[in-house]
């Protein structure tokens, strides 16, 4: 063997050890720091919404990356919705787990998203002892603390409007079986019947779309069965999902706004349908930015290196056809130095 040739094949066993070494170290490396237990009460609130992201690979890094970018951009962020299928992994999830800083704690980092916390929700790949596991991951504060499902499904108030929740989230595991499906449509008018404090806002988030025109648009009949009622019933103004691997935004008459963020990291899936109610619809990674206060609601969808793909303006006021309050714009760059109530 020549030299040269020794020499290049050294170089090529150096680089390879120094990655390998690279990847061990992001693997092991423990969260830097842990947040308080709530999110501040607040007039205004940013989150982010993404789902099948649990892949530990590239793309979902790009991703996070693009989060921690465009949170800087607009130095804002309360939390992140986890939307499902959060490990496709087989490996052990314990408390204890370096997998839990391969997947999520190493990979959604930096000076904001180290700071905020992230509520997720169930998907078909968590599943078996994944689902305990994760739900112990949250009851024992592990980690970073910001992994937070207090149980399969479950509320959450945010912000504060002369003693009213800004906004009121209910987050479900939208596994396709009636029983659970049906417990949790009386969870959800439940949550927002008139006895309760009347939130500005009412979201709902789950893994499964309700409508869908990707991959999944035939699997749909169970969830329109038992979760449209309900979100009739509870006037609410947007349901969050993932389970199709693209972006989707979907408008019906007299039915929530529909957001598919499927694009965390898992491969992509092709939009199978086009008509007019769906009003965005690619095949590409990333996520959904919404911000919010008392008069209107920002919604924005991302690719994978935090451009905006699309955006929509939500204004207050149309309780239960949030359709006649949207207005859709092309891809922009909205910051919070125009978001005014």
């Amino acid at each position: 063997m020549s030299n040269s040739l020794r020499t290049k094949y050294l170089l090529f066993a150096s680089v390879l050890i120094l990655f390998l070494v690279a990847c061990f170290l992001f693997i092991i490396k423990e969260p830097n720091q842990r947040i308080p237990s709530d999110i501040n009460e607040s007039k205004e609130i940013t989150f982010f919404a993404l789902g099948d992201a649990g892949k530990g690979n590239f793309v979902q890094w790009r991703v996070a990356k693009a989060m921690e970018q465009v949170a800087e951009q607009n130095k804002k962020l309360d939390f992140v919705a986890i939307l499902g299928d959060n490990f496709y992994t087989g490996r052990d999830l314990g408390l204890k787990s370096k997998v839990w800083n391969a997947y999520f704690e190493n990979v959604y980092s930096g000076r904001f998203l180290d700071a905020v916390p992230f509520y997720a929700v169930l998907g078909n790949h968590d599943k078996l002892k994944k689902i305990k596991d994760e739900l112990a991951y949250s009851e024992h504060n592990s980690g970073s603390n910001r992994w937070r499902m207090p149980a399969r499904f479950y509320a959450r108030d945010m912000g504060n409007i002369g003693g009213r929740p800004l906004l009121r989230v209910v987050f479900l595991d939208t596994q396709p079986n009636a029983e659970s499906l049906k417990t949790q449509a009386d969870f959800i008018q439940k949550s927002f019947a008139e006895n309760t404090k009347q939130p500005v806002w009412r979201i709902v988030i789950g893994h499964h779309p309700v409508r869908n025109y990707g991959k999944h648009a035939d699997e749909t009949a169970l969830m329109q069965q038992f979760l449209l009622p309900a979100f009739k019933v509870a006037k609410i103004d947007a349901y969050i999902s993932g389970h199709d691997h693209n972006q989707q935004a979907i408008v019906n008459q007299n039915e929530p706004l529909y957001f598919i963020s499927g694009g965390g990291g898992a491969d992509l899936y092709p939009i199978k349908y086009r008509d007019s109610q769906l009003k965005y619809g690619e095949s590409v990674h990333g996520f959904l930015s919404v911000r919010l206060n008392k008069s209107a609601m920002h919604l924005q969808q991302y690719d994978a290196h935090g451009l905006v793909l699309k955006s929509y303006h939500l204004q207050q006021g149309c309780l239960g056809q949030p359709a006649q309050c949207l207005s859709i714009n092309q891809p922009k760059q909205i910051t919070l130095a125009n978001f005014a109530g």
